[in-house]
């Protein structure tokens, strides 16, 4: 799987979340399906990375790497805020325990994916 097809999948992911948070039927009690604290400024975290995902595919080159990098760092410093804060990431937004796994597994493929490996194909 190359860089470019990893930072495809994470722009539509992370756009559809984004969006998703939007969508009423889908809370419960302030939470996301039930079991992901989220609100507005959450919501649009996740659709401007999503976005900047978009535009490092049309760009193709380096910045589907440097996409990669930038959001394991970002996502990887919301964990960490999280936990360390508990319920809010520095406090901006909220966040629960849930949200907290989410943003580390993010950060380590996207860490994973933009700094630990050569260019690969699967």
């Amino acid at each position: 799987m190359t860089r470019l097809r990893i930072t495809r999948i994470y722009s539509v992911v992370l756009t559809v979340v984004g969006i998703a948070g939007f969508i009423p039927q889908l809370f419960s009690s302030g939470l996301l399906c039930g079991v992901f604290a989220a609100d507005a400024t959450h919501n649009i975290a996740y659709i401007l990375t999503g976005v900047f995902g978009a535009l490092a595919v049309r760009s193709r080159g380096i910045r589907p790497r440097q996409y990669l990098k930038c959001v394991g760092i970002l996502y990887f410093a919301a964990a960490l805020a999280g936990i360390v804060n508990g319920a809010s990431i520095f406090g901006l937004t909220v966040t629960n325990g849930p949200d907290n796994l989410v943003h580390l597994l993010i950060a380590a493929f996207a860490l994973w994916a933009g700094f630990g490996v050569r260019e690969f194909r699967a």
